[in-house]
Parts: C-alpha cells; sequence; structure tokens
C-alpha cells in the first residue's frame, strides 16, 4: 500500500502527519509539488485549528466545532420532544370531549420546541460553522462529499423545524376555534315519511 501521508514536527503542534493530497495547487509533473503550509494555503491554518492536533482545543476553529456539537445534541433532545408532543395532540384529535385548550397549548408548546431547535443551529453557529468546513475543504475527497452532506442536511432540518413550528402554531389556533368542530359528526335531523 502506499504512503498517503507525511509526517512532520512541530513546536506548536508537535508532531503531526498531513495527506500527500494536500498540496499546492498548479504543480507540475516533473517537480514534487509541495506540502500545503499555513503561509501558501489559505485554509491550512484553519484546518490544523479544528484536528487540534495538541487535543487542546485553543483555535477557534476547534471551538466552533465543540459549540456546535454541543447544539446538534440539544437538538436532537428538544425534536424528539416535539414530535412526541405533535403525536399526542394527533391522538387528542379524535376526542370529542371539550379539551380545546390542552390541544392548543399542545401545539403550541410543540411550535416552541421547533423553534427552539431552528434558533439553537442559526445562533449556536451550526450552519456557519458547517459552511466554513465546506468552504475549506481539509479532508480528502469523501470526507469533503460527506461534509457537504452534512451542510445539506443541516440547511434542510432548520428549513423543516420552521415550517412545522408554523404548522404548528396555526393549529394551535384552529384548534382554541374550532377544535371540538373538526371531528364531531355534524347533527342531521331526518324527515318522517
Amino acid at each position: 500500500r502506499p504512503n498517503r501521508y507525511a509526517c512532520q514536527k512541530s513546536p506548536v503542534a508537535g508532531l503531526y502527519c498531513q495527506h500527500r493530497g494536500f498540496t499546492l495547487p498548479g504543480g507540475n509533473a516533473s517537480a514534487p509539488t509541495p506540502l500545503c503550509t499555513d503561509v501558501s494555503c489559505p485554509s491550512f491554518g484553519w484546518c490544523m485549528d479544528f484536528t487540534d492536533i495538541p487535543g487542546l482545543c485553543l483555535g477557534e476553529a476547534c471551538m466552533n466545532y465543540q459549540r456546535s456539537l454541543e447544539v446538534v445534541f440539544g437538538s436532537m433532545i428538544a425534536l424528539p420532544l416535539a414530535i412526541l408532543i405533535d403525536v399526542i395532540s394527533v391522538g387528542l384529535l379524535s376526542a370529542v370531549n371539550r379539551r380545546s385548550k390542552l390541544k392548543s397549548s399542545l401545539h403550541a408548546a410543540g411550535s416552541a420546541l421547533k423553534l427552539l431547535v431552528y434558533l439553537f443551529c442559526i445562533a449556536g453557529g451550526v450552519r456557519d460553522f458547517v459552511g466554513l468546513a465546506v468552504e475549506h475543504r481539509c479532508w480528502n475527497e469523501q470526507g469533503n462529499a460527506r461534509i457537504a452532506q452534512a451542510e445539506m442536511h443541516v440547511k434542510l432540518s432548520t428549513s423543516t423545524a420552521v415550517g412545522g413550528a408554523v404548522g404548528s402554531l396555526c393549529l394551535s389556533l384552529l384548534s382554541v376555534r374550532w377544535s371540538n368542530r373538526l371531528v364531531a359528526l355534524p347533527y342531521a335531523r331526518g324527515r318522517a315519511q
């Protein structure tokens, strides 16, 4: 198997290995292309901060990554709760008795949780961090493809959370006004023959 990595010592990072494909752009076939450095490639410093070789997480990219992980973890707790609330409120739709305030409160809580997930992702910097990771292209082709896919999933998740929050809020308002009339059968008077 060919050696795909070149290892070096750094006074800051210690021993680190760099993929041989991470070279200066525009090299020719006759001379070996030099590997990227912080001076020669603009994304090298960001990628070194992100990988956090010393394990101290002092760089901005590493701190943004850690914050993004925490935000995603919080979102992974809030979103299933919102879905559970939606399932409970759908179950209450078939209840004919008067529980419009409970139904409306459940829809409002589901809307608030979905909006919280959206705000977590925006204020926590998840979209910005994934966008920077795509821009800097620190990985090989498969890794860069996975990061591009993650960016698509983050955009889809945030837009779905906003759409779900708006939908739950609309259902909250509708369930206050027409809750008892949505499921119950209308009164029908028969004609005597």
